[in-house]
């Protein structure tokens, strides 16, 4: 396998990434680049490769990538199989070190943090009661965040009425938005 680095769409006015793929199955070569990276697999199987650890991986499975750390993940056959109606679902978070401003991983009340940014380098499978929190943040707390960031966005905006906003930014019907909305941005 030849390594290559991948450069991630980032938005100008975006501090990190975080998307949602689904695919057949996970179409990244062997790559590496220079954000962290977090990798939620909702749903999916095969084998990943992270530097130089190789293991399986099934639905739920989480890392936690350093940067510039080599990586791919790749299906059981099954998923390429011509009439295969299997996904590869999976969250996916990139972001720099100075994301949350610079020097903030230096501060006196961060040096944990800071330590486990470090020592990244080489990946963490993250497991048990830890990996079920840090799931349930991202399908949850953590995309409505996002969504409802989007759909301030889209308010600022005059092209579109609040049912609108609600569908275009990710919720599936008005009372769930306008709940969330208001947990998020207490504001109507």
């Amino acid at each position: 396998m030849k390594l290559i680095i991948e450069r991630l769409n980032k938005d100008a006015k975006s501090s990190f990434v975080l998307q949602k793929d689904i695919y057949a199955h996970y179409p990244t070569p062997w790559h590496y680049h220079p954000e962290f990276e977090l990798v939620l697999v909702l749903k999916s199987s095969g084998d990943k490769i992270i530097g130089d650890h190789m293991s399986s991986f099934t639905d739920g499975d989480l890392v936690f990538m350093g940067p510039n750390l080599p990586h791919v993940y790749r299906n059981s056959k099954v998923y390429y199989e011509e009439n295969s109606d299997l996904t590869a679902e999976a969250i996916v978070i990139h972001f720099n070190l100075d994301f949350l401003g610079n020097g903030f991983f230096s501060i006196p009340e961060m040096e944990t943090v800071a330590r486990f940014l470090e020592e990244s380098v080489m990946g963490f499978s993250i497991s048990g009661n830890t990996r079920q929190v840090v799931a349930q943040k991202m399908f949850v707390n953590f995309l409505n965040g996002v969504r409802i960031g989007y759909a301030c966005k889209l308010l600022s905006g005059e092209e579109h009425n609040i049912s609108e906003i609600c569908y275009l930014s990710g919720f599936n019907n008005l009372s769930n938005f306008n709940r969330r909305f208001m947990r998020i941005k207490p504001l109507t």
